[in-house]
């Protein structure tokens, strides 16, 4: 199963109620946003979107978005075994019990007046009411709250993505323009209203268009009483649910050991990572222990018999990903007796480092990199004057790789491989692999003049270059883990490195990181090429000398 689907139905429910509720936002907030055009354009747009909304099947998705939404983060309420929550999350939850405070009155005084007493509640009528302190203050806020929420539930369903972090900065953009832009719109079409209605009969003639008539206020002020008093009362029967199952489980105590510590306490019904975050004891959990991205796993070292069977959520994910019958996952498993676990993700040392650590895929671009005839070249040497060579030569063209942020991923024996790797700008990425090559010419140039002082013969290497997407983690048993990448695309940039010597070249590029760095060839440059263990062809230019770069930079820069 796709990993955004993974959870269970319940988390299921909440995602697809989530998206129904996110885009009924966008979309009324866009319609705001055109109160920067006129009153007019905002009303014709709200005539095409109420034709929906408001609807049979409009209404009736909408209420069940609403109801499953908010129903499903009052049962998590009821049953949070712990307050001490990831910053993120409890902001998440946090907006989300704010919100019906401030729409629970907006909806009474719009579509409730709408339905029960037959008012006209277009954009007049909304802006002639709202256009007043405190009101206006409020609508906006609970316009910010809601998009906010909305987004930061779109990053945490989204973040364990490939692709989720090259749209970010389109997506924070986007988080920011919208809202401001329905601001805006309120505010330009609120205050042509008031101008209109402040001439001789003009609140008059609105007062009669939308149809209100003064025993509404009464009305409306009963019903927004009410629907807030009975939503908090339902917040109010969820804290309890809370506090009675604190109380019921007093003396149950258990305790939860790590593999190289902690040994931390918590009670029975918790979950693993509720134990743990009670604790301060840090699990990596991209989903919000919610069951889908398995990054809370655990291994069950000892105790297993407190352990109750997975259920169809745990059960679901941990098949999705062939885990073995003693991986757990912390943010489902709650244990009944006390228990030793190994965090999956945690290096053996009992917290996590970052969440790069926890495996991750991302677009790269590798850069492969191999001194020519090393074998031939050092036959005869002495083994301290072998390494004593490599180190001379590493020290030499390393710099130039990281100066433009490119990490060694590994030495292999007389060559390197090393990853650019820009998360939200690969393009960025290809362009500083290509600088670093560039450079990596340059220090060999000035490493060979030195060798021929020496009067030892020059050095002469291959490099490929290639970019796609790769998993970077820790791989490695507990305690002797490293962070390294694994993909396709690393035997792809090998093989390229492997053809620069029968290509008479000194760099073969792939069509990948030119087309990134914003680099345009004619058809006629491009070598179509079959190499061992890849499966299709791959479109590469090779090139005789580095410095055959630089025109292609200059080019790039041009025309970004």
């Amino acid at each position: 199963m796709n990993p955004l689907w993974r959870g269970g139905w319940a988390g299921r429910i909440r995602i697809l109620s989530g998206l129904v509720l996110l885009a009924f936002a966008a979309t009324h907030l866009a319609n705001h946003a055109l109160g920067l055009v006129s009153l007019e354009a905002m009303e014709a747009a709200r005539a095409w979107r109420v034709a929906v909304t408001r609807s049979p099947a409009g209404t009736a998705l909408l209420a069940a978005a609403l109801a499953a939404h908010a129903g499903l983060a009052l049962i998590a309420l009821a049953r949070m075994r712990s307050f001490r929550l990831p910053r993120l999350q409890a902001v998440q939850i946090v907006l989300g019990l704010s919100i019906p405070l401030l729409l629970l009155a907006h909806v009474v005084e719009t579509r409730g007046a709408a339905e029960i007493l037959g008012i006209r509640d277009g954009y007049p009528y909304v802006l002639w009411r709202l256009w007043r302190l405190p009101e206006a203050g409020l609508q906006i806020l609970l316009m910010a709250l809601v998009w906010l929420h909305g987004m930061i539930g779109l990053h945490l369903w989204l973040r364990g993505l490939a692709w989720w972090p090259r749209l970010i900065p389109a997506a924070t953009a986007l988080a920011v323009l919208v809202p401001a832009l329905a601001v805006a719109g309120f505010l330009r079409a609120g205050a042509d209203l008031a101008a209109a209605t402040a001439a001789p009969g003009g609140e008059a003639a609105l007062i009669a268009a939308v149809g209100w008539r003064t025993e509404a206020e009464a009305w409306i002020g009963q019903a927004r009483r009410g629907a807030v008093a009975g939503y908090l009362g339902l917040v109010l029967a969820a804290l309890i649910a809370n506090a009675g199952w604190r109380i019921a489980t007093l003396g149950r105590r258990i305790e939860v050991a790590f593999l190289d510590g902690p040994r931390v306490a918590g009670r029975r019904g918790m979950t693993v990572l509720e134990i743990a975050q009670a604790n301060r004891v840090r699990i990596e959990a991209q989903c919000g222990g919610n069951g889908r991205c398995t990054t809370c796993r655990v291994i069950v070292l000892r105790g297993a018999e407190a352990l109750p069977p997975p259920e169809a959520t745990e059960r679901e994910t941990l098949r999705a990903i062939g885990a073995g019958e003693d991986t757990r996952l912390a943010c489902q498993l709650r244990p009944q007796g006390n228990v030793t676990l190994a965090r999956v993700h945690d290096g053996g040392r009992g917290a996590i480092r970052d969440r790069a650590g926890a495996g991750v895929e991302r677009r790269m671009v590798i850069l492969f990199l191999d001194m020519r005839g090393f074998t031939a070249r050092t036959s005869g040497m002495l083994p301290h004057d072998v390494v004593h060579l490599l180190n001379r030569f590493f020290a030499a063209v390393v710099p130039a790789i990281t100066a433009h942020g490119g990490r060694i991923d590994k030495y292999l024996g007389d060559g390197l491989l090393a990853v650019f790797d820009q998360p939200h700008d690969p393009p960025r990425a290809a362009r500083a692999a290509l600088e670093a090559v560039v450079d990596v010419d340059r220090a060999l140039t000035r490493f060979n003049a030195r060798l021929r002082g020496e009067g030892v013969e020059p050095v002469r290497i291959g490099i490929g270059l290639h970019m796609g997407d790769l998993v970077q983690g820790e791989i490695g048993a507990a305690g002797a883990r490293q962070v390294t990448i694994i993909g396709d695309a690393v035997n792809t940039a090998a093989r390229l490195e492997g053809v620069t010597k029968p290509l008479n070249a000194q760099v073969v590029v792939s069509r990948p990181v030119l087309d990134a760095a914003g680099v345009r060839l004619p058809d006629a440059a491009w070598q179509h090429l079959k190499l061992r263990g890849v499966h299709l062809e791959v479109e590469a230019v090779a090139l005789r000398a580095a410095s055959e770069i630089l025109p292609w930079l200059a080019s790039a820069r041009g025309t970004a």
